[in-house]
């Protein structure tokens, strides 16, 4: 299931979802408010690492998910961000990983803790540093969801929370391959596994590192 915002002149934006009871929509609707705001907060923690304006990140770049107050009509429609909701059957009878290794397309995605384990990533190894050369990744699988479980389970923790946040393709092309974007996937476990992860995209694709794109004409060297 896949649940986006969308806004309509005159009106606020909403969750657009598919058929639910009104108590699973109150539901999702929640999860997508507290997964999209912390989405946001680490977005713009990297904006201010990188010494690049928030406001204009958001301007620029900005979904129906954080896009500014008295936008143009560049905020009506359909949001590109997106929640997912994912159930893994985990059958016996199907060989084949219940989801392959990939990246993210958007900006960051906020991953939950799963009711299994399953999420690997690979760490990477060394940095593309420019449009089109990718980054090296380690060969090695890590399970990350047994360290986000030793997380929520810390004494001084307020709460059995814990989420993780991992850097998308786009977030890599704006960084000019600084942050390579996270290489992941489910591995098999047993019995059925459910999750959700909140994906911030940006309005447009983006294909080369803020500074170009801010600049305007043809691409050099950053």
């Amino acid at each position: 299931l896949q649940v986006r915002r969308a806004k309509r002149a005159g009106g606020d934006a909403k969750a657009m979802h598919g058929e639910e009871g009104e108590s699973n929509s109150e539901v999702i609707a929640g999860a997508l408010q507290v997964l999209e705001a912390v989405a946001q907060v680490a977005f713009e923690a990297w904006c201010n690492a990188e010494g690049f304006p928030a406001e204009l990140a958001r301007q620029n770049f900005g979904d129906l998910s954080f896009a500014t107050e008295g936008a143009s009509d560049k905020s009506l429609g359909k949001g590109k961000s997106v929640l997912n909701l994912y159930h893994y059957f985990n059958e016996e009878s199907c060989e084949e990983e219940p989801c392959r290794q990939h990246a993210d397309p958007g900006i960051v995605t906020v991953l939950c803790r799963s009711s299994t384990t399953g999420l690997e990533v690979k760490l990477p190894a060394k940095p593309g540093g420019a449009p089109g050369v990718p980054a090296t990744y380690e060969d090695e699988w890590r399970d990350v969801e047994k360290v986000m479980d030793a997380c929520s389970s810390l004494e001084c923790q307020e709460s059995e929370i814990a989420l993780l946040v991992i850097a998308g393709e786009t977030l890599e092309r704006l960084s000019a391959g600084l942050h390579p974007s996270c290489m992941h996937r489910v591995a098999r476990s047993p019995g059925p596994r459910f999750n959700m992860a909140f994906e911030l995209r940006p309005r447009a694709n983006v294909w080369y590192p803020w500074r170009w794109l801010l600049e305007g004409g043809e691409p050099k060297d950053p």
